[in-house]
């Protein structure tokens, strides 16, 4: 019915106006600029990110090194 119905299209409406501005004052608040930071801006910095972090294994382990030691 109707009733079931607006309250969801208010919600969505809601959320899609209401959290631009949110995220936009927490990264000022955070960051000190109105634009959240691009850290991957470009396909191919997430796999160069990847491929620095991870030289040790899943990023997971990193701070467990002890359980892999032969």
């Amino acid at each position: 019915m109707w009733y079931e119905i607006i309250p969801s299209i208010a919600i969505v409406a809601g959320i899609t106006f209401a959290l631009p501005p949110l995220i936009s004052v927490t990264s000022y608040a955070c960051f000190g600029r109105w634009n959240p930071p691009g850290l991957f801006r470009f396909k191919q910095d997430f796999f160069l990110h990847l491929r620095d972090k991870d030289l040790e294994g899943p990023l997971l382990f990193q701070d467990s090194e002890f359980i892999f030691k032969d």
